[in-house]
């Protein structure tokens, strides 16, 4: 059977592009996972107990906010789905020689409950706040100095700060981010690290932007967003290869499945990350396109939803929603307190925690995610994509064309879509022609968002 398109991938950026198509029955979407959604993966869970209330929770993609999440509340708002209001503090835990350092991105967690009175968390205090004036000056002149091939790297950037900065705030923030060792924060773009900040407003102690969360979990959109649309939608089904027949000549795709099932389509959307899609492309993919995806980077994560509160701050007066944890040693460790980040009807404590050292007390769940490494290369490799969209029918989206956002998802997907000759009934929002506060400016979180 033929097919005007087929989307492979059921994640943030394949699912844009489906709605785009909506009213094209002759769209397939195909996912090789157990659920469509990729990272908007909601848990059903009985914590306390077989006789309890079932209980949604995100294990992935938890929340947004009105000001740097512009296509993507477009989309909810058509859908129809409703938000609840959500939290984004922040908490960091240090052990060293026996001791433990604590504080909470608060005003009350950095200077309360005697913390003014350490010279070192008065020094911290401050080069956070002068961090934040430091990256406002600094990110507009990246995008030019990035275009002329010169990138300013979080090391350089931890450079102009004091030592208990960069090891108890800067660096353990990013590795928790992208869940990569010191190491390779180091060598990121400092741009790509501010944007972060900037999108989740970390560099506020007060008055950041009001979070929400999706009322029932992130299967709400997708579930709406699957029923609105006139193709169809498959998960489960692994594909092998995607191939032109008889060269670039757009309208003669080939998709193959694993279990021997294939389709013929006029386009293809991969909407998987860059390293699997030219996995899918094999020998088929052009010098360009290798060039281009084979720049992106990918790591894997650990999720696991469970009751064990080890890695929180031991004084729960810290507890935040975004708690790290580490050593001078190790490799941070991310926890999320899922009772201040969603409206959950338990009285138990829930927590996603990413890549912990052991296997925590009271797993309620598992999963397995992978995620894009902000680095040089992947900037630059982003410059040159446009320039294989569309090429022998094909198309490329994903997360991984931007931050890494669930906002640069849809927005890529979306324009994809439109670009095919979907429907996207707003002004689409470019992260390029966002007003600069909405992206890197202004002191007024990876797969939480």
């Amino acid at each position: 059977m033929k097919h005007s398109t087929i989307v492979i991938g059921a994640g943030i950026g394949g699912l844009s592009a489906a709605w785009a198509l909506r009213n094209d029955p002759d769209v397939l979407v195909l996912d090789a996972g157990d659920h469509v959604g990729g990272h908007s993966d909601t848990a059903v869970v009985r914590p306390d107990g077989p006789d309890g209330p079932e209980v949604a929770v995100d294990t992935g993609f938890i929340v947004h906010n009105d000001l740097t999440y512009p296509n993507l509340l477009a989309l909810f708002e058509h859908l129809g789905v409703q938000r609840a209001p959500s939290d984004m503090s922040f908490a960091f835990t240090r052990s060293e020689s026996g001791a433990d350092a604590e504080y909470s991105g608060t005003l009350r967690g950095l200077l309360g409950h005697g913390a003014w009175r350490r010279r070192s968390q008065r020094r911290l205090t401050a080069d956070i706040v002068a961090f934040g004036k430091v990256a406002a000056e600094i990110t507009p002149a990246q995008e030019a100095a990035t275009h002329a091939g010169a990138e300013l790297t979080v090391a350089e950037l931890a450079a102009r700060f004091s030592p208990e900065f960069r090891e108890r705030y800067l660096y353990p923030m990013a590795a928790a981010i992208w869940s990569s060792p010191d190491l390779d924060v180091a060598a990121m773009p400092a741009r790509s690290l501010i944007a972060f900040f900037h999108q989740h407003g970390l560099f506020r102690l007060r008055g950041r932007p009001q979070w929400s969360t999706l009322a029932g979990g992130s299967r709400s959109y997708v579930g709406a967003l699957v029923d609105s649309l006139a193709g169809e939608v498959r998960h489960g089904v692994p594909v092998r290869s995607v191939t032109r027949v008889g060269g670039l000549a757009e309208g003669r795709m080939v998709v193959a499945a694993a279990d021997g099932e294939s389709w013929r389509a006029d386009r293809v959307v991969l909407a998987t990350h860059a390293d699997t899609s030219l996995a899918l492309l094999g020998d088929d993919a052009t010098e360009a396109e290798r060039h281009v995806l084979g720049r992106f980077r990918f790591s894997p994560n650990v999720a696991y939803l469970h009751s064990d509160p080890t890695w929180m701050p031991k004084d729960r007066r810290h507890w935040s929603a975004w708690n790290v944890a580490g050593t001078p040693a190790d490799e941070v460790t991310v926890t999320y307190w899922m009772n201040r980040l969603q409206p959950l009807n338990t009285s138990t404590d829930l927590f996603v925690t990413l890549n912990p050292p052991w296997r925590p007390e009271g797993v309620l769940r598992r999963r397995d995610y992978t995620h894009p490494v902000m680095s040089a290369e992947s900037t630059a490799a982003q410059r040159d994509l446009p320039a294989i969209q569309g090429v022998g029918g094909l198309w490329h989206c994903g997360a991984w064309t931007g931050y890494g956002f669930h906002e640069d998802g849809a927005e890529s997907g979306l324009a994809v879509g439109a670009a095919i000759g979907g429907d996207v009934p707003w002004s689409l929002r470019p992260r390029a022609e966002r007003p600069a506060s909405m992206v890197t400016s202004g002191i007024r979180m990876r797969e939480l968002v």
